[in-house]
């Protein structure tokens, strides 16, 4: 058997069925060659600091926030409405189970009138000594 394949109006090529064979061939290993490295790259994750795994400053920034909410006596559900997260969202973000994005810090450090470093004061990592932060309340506009 021989195929026939135009490849422009003066070029075409001429394939034998060995050739087709051989050519399949190779064309598979080279698929599933390229597919197993597809598949790798999709179990790495990305460098994107938001698939890190969850550590000792997301429970201490839960701690610290819990605390906070505690002492100006809202509830949980009513921060997390006027902060616009779900109450489960709130709620993991307190307990640690959930990385705290920028966006979020910066609108609860409004809403509660500290320093988004308020969150971080007092945390010390393996790595180095604690930070001194300034901790006190900045004069802002809350968001209510």
């Amino acid at each position: 058997m021989i195929l026939t394949v135009t490849l422009d109006r003066f070029h075409f090529a001429q394939f034998s069925s060995r050739m087709i064979d051989e050519l399949t061939a190779k064309v598979s290993k080279l698929a599933g060659t390229f597919l197993n490295k597809e598949r790798q790259m999709q179990r790495q994750k990305p460098f994107d600091p938001f698939f890190w795994p969850l550590g000792p400053v997301d429970q201490y920034v839960g701690k610290r926030l819990r605390n906070l909410r505690n002492q100006c006596g809202h509830s949980v559900a009513h921060c997390a409405g006027v902060l616009g997260l779900s109450r489960d969202q709130f709620y993991q973000i307190e307990q640690g189970e959930r990385h705290l994005q920028p966006g979020e810090l910066i609108r609860i450090s409004s809403f509660f009138y500290v320093e988004p470093m308020y969150f971080f004061d007092g945390f010390k990592s393996e790595n180095e000594p604690a930070g001194n932060h300034a901790t006190e309340p900045f004069h802002r506009t809350a968001i209510h």
